[in-house]
């Protein structure tokens, strides 16, 4: 939010609000402003938060128009994927990502693996909430997998999520069992 506008206008009355419910409220607005047309220009138009060209940069052949990004903890929900880029954002991070489906309060059973996962506080993306965030958002994104995975699970997901996202954040115990994987799968040709 400009801070032309967040201080005199919403400030007081945002304050009220728990800081979730308060991101949500200026989260969604930005949407709603974004999705009309010529919204994202409005935007532009009165934060100028339009990146300058010599901030951008090609990474593994990425194009970040700055070098802003947004966490998924300052955007749990995905709700101000639309209008982050009009505010200069140039990549989001989505997740964590996991097969289970996860309100973030329940422990998973695994009774094959004799395993109880403790998620974390924050709820779990499935892969197509990840999906259409990432489509709002329309640029680079990395998505970070949910740590209690295996390295099978995560590959299911890159295999899924591949085409649409630039990199992925995994557990050093998942890229063991990823490079396990490969070299085992690499002997048995």
């Amino acid at each position: 939010m400009p801070d032309w506008s967040y201080h005199p206008l919403f400030k007081p009355w945002l304050t009220k609000l728990s800081p979730g419910k308060s991101r949500e409220f200026i989260y969604k607005s930005m949407g709603c402003i974004s999705s009309i047309p010529g919204g994202r220009s409005f935007i532009e138009l009165l934060g100028h938060l339009h990146p300058p060209n010599e901030l951008s940069s090609i990474v593994d052949g990425v194009h970040y128009a700055s070098s802003t990004g947004v966490s998924a903890r300052l955007d749990p929900n995905g709700t101000g994927a639309k209008s982050f880029p009009s505010l200069g954002v140039s990549v989001i991070e989505v997740g964590p990502v996991s097969l289970a489906n996860s309100n973030g309060k329940e422990p998973i059973m695994k009774p094959d693996r004799e395993e109880i996962w403790f998620p974390l506080q924050e709820p779990m993306k499935t892969i197509e909430e990840s999906r259409d965030q990432i489509k709002r958002f329309g640029g680079p994104a990395i998505v970070t997998m949910d740590g209690q995975m295996t390295g099978c699970e995560v590959l299911t997901i890159i295999k899924v999520l591949g085409d649409i996202v630039d990199s992925f954040s995994i557990s050093l115990k998942q890229a063991y069992e990823l490079n396990n994987t490969a070299i085992h799968t690499s002997e048995s040709r």
